[in-house]
């Protein structure tokens, strides 16, 4: 329980809502964000942060480029010349990322007529020669794999085939001992567009499950790059980004990359990650990416900067991150920046150097991540997973008739699900990723009341309750010239058929069988059947009267 004594300010909160727009933040006096419902909850949480591991008074921030291309396979440039330029912008760790083209080492000499680094300049570069020590590392066998959607895989020799598709990839990458991460998924969910269609194909729930199922399935696969060049095919990845955290959490998080996907040196410097490591070297760098330990950083981000931004000056630096699980609280330091905006299930919520949890009780559900903003652009942070101790989500199940004999929802992923009709009891167990369940069941009589209730260790969710409704009339197949309609439904059901303009009832037996007498039938005449029982209707059923 939290040990802190809720402000109550009614006279400044008036006075901002009057002054503020209806979707503003509101802050009292003293820069405590106060909102339309200013009572701070119960609720008890969780909160896990990928920086935990960090120590930011000793740690170095190293600027890093996970996707480059020369002209092995893609870039207009000679190795060498992308290797120099990124040494002088002060790159920290490159990866040459070309189109299905393994890059070993920055000094090969196995490629006629392209032009790598010297073994002594390579460890110019490592040891930071005119850097002040300062040194940059390459990241081995880094490749751009193309031949379905595009994905870079890093610390694995390993080059996709031909018709291969993006899970064979990742799964090859994995297996291999390798990373990865899927490049610009706007370019192939249309997302590119932007706007209102762009945002629209980003929810579309084919692509979210897609990439949900994959991250779920291959732990190696450690982000999704939601800027790339600037910010061109990634418009609305940030969209995609969130609705796939929705999914993913609690099971996994999935970092944020911010990459320039340079082809030219002059495009090179505007999309980067900042890796948060003690030392760069191979193993910490490899642990900065799988662990979440770096934020992600872009100069150009048209949804959250606009269209017409241009930077100017240093980009936002993160410096420092703090949870305080008593409180269920996160603060950030920065430098570079004028506001920090708090995001959960895609809506920036708040804004300030902190977040209390417990303010935001119906907003936040699996995950708040901080968006940090300076006239040098913008920082991504990565998400913090938040799991509420207090209760689970509610089941739901599908529509259920005395017909059905599997019963059908969506609950909690990974519980219990408690299912109670009349005097039986039925138990089964949600599955891991989407959290749908299913249960083979007995007929259930119409009108029954099913409880349902989901249950893990010592936590519970509210009761949710179902009706059982009449079965969907069957009916024979009527023909021309016939004088009944005959079929099955609910005993003892009232079976209600119209035909045209014309209606006619009768009751079922206590078998489910019914035959009403209607006048002779034609062709292509369409029969509507509908039954009701104990005041509960069954849906309609349509057939169409063949010919003989």
């Amino acid at each position: 329980m939290k040990r802190r004594t809720l402000k109550i300010l009614s006279i400044f909160i008036v006075l901002a809502v009057i002054l503020s727009s209806s979707n503003a933040i509101i802050y009292a006096v003293d820069n405590t964000p106060i909102f339309s419902s200013p009572i701070e909850g119960t609720r008890d949480y969780e909160i896990s942060s990928p920086y935990d591991t960090v120590d930011w008074s000793k740690y170095g921030q190293f600027k890093t480029a996970l996707h480059v291309h020369s002209k092995e396979n893609g870039g207009a440039d000679e190795p060498a010349a992308v290797f120099e330029d990124h040494y002088a912008k002060n790159y920290n760790v490159v990866a040459l990322t070309d189109h299905d083209f393994v890059n070993t080492t920055w000094d090969r000499t196995d490629r006629p007529g392209r032009t790598y680094l010297t073994t002594a300049r390579l460890n110019e570069m490592i040891a930071g020669v005119g850097r002040g020590n300062v040194g940059m590392q390459p990241i081995p066998f880094s490749i751009e794999q193309t031949v379905t959607e595009n994905i870079n895989t890093y610390f694995v020799n390993f080059r996709n085939e031909f018709g291969s598709t993006i899970e064979e990839n990742i799964a090859a990458a994995e297996k291999g001992g390798g990373i990865s991460q899927i490049n610009h998924p706007g370019r192939y969910t249309g997302g590119s567009a932007g706007g209102s269609y762009g945002a629209e194909r980003s929810s579309d729930w084919y692509f979210v499950s897609k990439y949900t199922k994959l991250y779920l399935k291959y732990s190696s696969c450690y982000g999704m790059e939601i800027i790339n060049k600037k910010d061109g095919d990634s418009a609305s990845d940030r969209i995609l980004w969130d609705n796939v955290l929705e999914n993913t959490l609690p099971m996994r998080s999935v970092w944020a990359t911010s990459n320039d996907d340079t082809h030219l040196a002059a495009d090179t410097g505007f999309s980067f990650n900042m890796l948060l490591m003690p030392s760069n070297n191979l193993t910490n760098i490899r642990s900065a990416l799988t662990g979440g330990t770096f934020y992600a950083v872009a100069k150009v981000a048209k949804h959250e900067l606009g269209e017409d931004f241009v930077a100017t000056g240093e980009t936002p630096k993160l410096t420092g991150v703090n949870v305080d699980q008593d409180e269920h609280a996160i603060t950030i330091k920065a430098e570079n920046y004028t506001s920090i905006e708090w995001i959960a299930d895609g809506r920036v919520i708040s804004s300030g150097d902190s977040i209390d949890i417990n303010y935001f009780e119906n907003q936040v559900n699996k995950y708040v991540r901080a968006q940090i903003k300076g006239p040098g652009g913008i920082a991504f942070v990565q998400p913090f997973a938040v799991q509420d101790l207090s209760t689970l989500s509610v089941p739901t199940i599908k529509y259920v008739t005395d017909a059905s004999r599997t019963l059908s929802g969506i609950a909690e992923r990974g519980a219990r699900i408690n299912i109670t009709a009349g005097n039986k009891t039925f138990t089964t167990y949600s599955e891991k990723i989407f959290g749908t369940w299913s249960e083979k069941v007995p007929s259930i009589p119409a009108g029954t009341i099913l409880v349902l209730q989901t249950k893990e260790d010592i936590r519970s969710s509210p009761i949710s309750k179902a009706l059982v409704y009449p079965m969907l009339p069957s009916i024979r197949q009527p023909y021309a010239g016939n004088h009944f309609i005959k079929g099955k439904v609910t005993p003892f059901a009232q079976v209600f058929i119209k035909i045209g303009k014309k209606g006619f009832t009768h009751y079922a037996q206590n078998n489910g069988d019914f035959s009403v007498n209607v006048p002779e039938l034609k062709a292509n005449q369409i029969v509507e059947c509908r039954t009701s029982y104990l005041g509960l209707q069954s849906r309609l059923r349509h057939i169409l009267v063949s010919s003989k």
